[in-house]
């Protein structure tokens, strides 16, 4: 089966997101070893724990991505879109307690990166309920069973 064009179109999307996402990671990579070694006992191990969820955090990603683009794999698809509304409603709650304190300000380039990346993830996410992607996540469904 050939893959429907909103599958396509979700790839895309998740794609410039990772790549906005590794961007962001990057540039804030300063500021968060910064909050982590405030804390002394979290400052030996920090490196480390942040480059281990990052690739974490990025392999699960890339998992569902392959099973939802690649296999038509609807668990995988139902993950993702709670992964990205947990994430969404953090993002939301980062940008509300931004600036309280105890609480670091994100610059304005990390709420730029959240937003598109936000705008990016409803996008990806709306893609895959389009009605050309029914066939796709239903493979070996007979719809008249």
């Amino acid at each position: 089966m050939l893959q429907p064009k909103s599958i396509e179109r979700f790839e895309q999307i998740f794609f410039l997101s990772l790549v906005v996402s590794l961007v962001m990671f990057v540039l804030n990579w300063d500021q968060s070893m910064e909050a982590v070694q405030q804390n002394p006992a979290a400052a030996a191990i920090a490196v480390p724990m942040m480059i281990g969820f990052a690739i974490i955090g990025y392999g699960i990603s890339i998992l569902l991505w392959f099973l939802i683009a690649r296999r038509g794999n609807e668990v995988a698809k139902g993950i993702y879109v709670v992964l990205f509304a947990l994430g969404a409603l953090g993002a939301l709650i980062g940008v509300l307690m931004g600036g309280r304190p105890g609480v670091p300000t994100p610059s304005v380039l990390t709420r730029v990166g959240q937003i598109v990346n936000l705008v990016l993830g409803i996008a990806g996410v709306w893609f895959l309920f389009q009605p050309d992607t029914r066939p796709w996540f239903n493979k070996g469904v007979d719809p008249e069973a």
